[in-house]
């Protein structure tokens, strides 16, 4: 996101003259900067930003409201963005990764193997987290969402926050609802997230993108017909109009219409003997291979067709001693681009990295885990960066 970034404000140095750092109206080559180089760049942007009248009339009319407000959705500023970091990253791509006993957000390099240090930490008295649980990014728009499960709060960063950052808004308060919020999934086509409580009132919320403060749920599915029971995990597929949830208690995943509401029956339930299903925790949608993933707590990834209804067989499982997998698994995100898998294991303290067509007892290609990781229960996990 952060590149994206970049190219933006080079776009608008274009007519800079050579100064700017800038030669003949074009970027620099990312791909041969140093992190040094990086670092100079982004501060030499964010200089010229605040110095040059037509650039801050530019940066001020694109963060800004008809009305002279700050936008919610706003790009985070440069000068509170780790952008050099992220940039730095061997593969391009880049992890987020909550831990709920350190109460942090780590970023991670996604290729980075064994004991590594993370490219950058979210972290502090100023963030507010305390008992960060499943997140989810927002690449569109630049920003990372942190459900805060004993705060019952979702508190949102800049995608590139770093250290003790402020966070941009905070969902919290009673007419919110929630209790114990245990995931979060934005959806950039219709500005909404939907939040999974895990506990007795067995509901999933469903807020507007923007929220802030004391803001009440637009939508709420929750009641006996919805076959919700401990939610521990829901997404959204944006191509098929659906909400997936996993449900720990039932060992269940139930599928509903995006737009439901109430006490509304699914439309389809995977359950049964022969799921193999037994506490499903994290779930994504790849919806590129039409197939539904889901960690679960029998130390399994299951993968079942996306329209998989009733007593279905996985169409694979990961499963067996080589996978190092814990009891206690977290959440887990598909590269379909590159066909891999991360997942966040709890138990274990470790982030895992699949093939996503891997099959049986199979060991991962790479795995973060060790004291320099700073890894202690990671829950949530999504891409920093595209």
């Amino acid at each position: 996101m952060k590149i994206g970034l970049v190219a933006l404000v080079l776009v608008g140095l274009s007519g800079c003259d050579s100064n700017s750092g800038v030669t003949n109206g074009g970027a620099p080559d990312l791909g041969t900067m140093t992190t040094n180089d990086l670092s100079t760049t982004t501060n030499d942007l964010s200089m010229m930003i605040d110095t040059n009248p037509d650039l801050r009339t530019v940066h001020d009319l694109a963060t800004r409201d008809s009305s002279g407000d700050d936008l919610a959705g706003a790009p985070p500023d440069l000068s509170t963005t780790d952008m050099a970091g992220d940039m730095a990253s061997a593969s391009g791509i880049t992890l987020c990764v909550s831990d709920s006993d350190t109460g942090a957000v780590y970023v991670f390099d996604s290729a980075a193997d064994g004991d590594t240090a993370p490219l950058r930490t979210i972290a502090g008295e100023t963030t507010t987290l305390f008992t960060p649980s499943a997140m989810a990014s927002d690449l569109v728009n630049g920003e990372l969402f942190v459900p805060d499960y004993d705060n019952n709060a979702i508190v949102v960063f800049a995608i590139g926050a770093s250290g003790d950052a402020t966070p941009l808004r905070t969902i919290t308060g009673p007419d919110t609802g929630l209790d114990s919020p245990d995931s979060v999934w934005v959806d950039t086509v219709n500005d909404e997230i939907v939040v999974s409580n895990d506990s007795s009132d067995n509901a999933l919320l469903i807020f507007a993108r923007t929220a802030d403060g004391d803001a009440a749920p637009i939508r709420t599915i929750a009641g006996p017909s919805t076959g919700l029971d401990r939610v521990e995990g829901a997404v959204i597929d944006n191509v098929h109009d659906e909400i997936v949830a996993a449900n720990w208690n039932a060992g269940t995943v139930t599928v509903y219409s995006r737009t439901a509401d109430g006490d509304v029956a699914p439309l389809r339930t995977i359950s049964g003997n022969d799921t193999g299903l037994f506490s499903p925790n994290g779930l994504a949608v790849d919806t590129v291979n039409d197939e539904i993933l889901v960690a679960d707590g029998s130390s399994a990834i299951l993968v079942f067709d996306r329209t998989a209804d009733g007593d279905a067989i996985p169409l694979r499982m990961i499963s067996g001693d080589a996978t190092l997998f814990s009891d206690s698994q977290g959440s887990l995100i598909v590269d379909t681009t590159n066909d891999l898998i991360h997942l966040a294991d709890y138990g274990s303290g470790a982030i895992f990295t699949f093939s996503r067509t891997a099959d049986g007892n199979i060991a991962p290609l790479h795995t973060i885990s060790g004291d320099s990781t700073l890894l202690s229960a990671p829950w949530g996990i999504a891409f920093c960066s595209p």
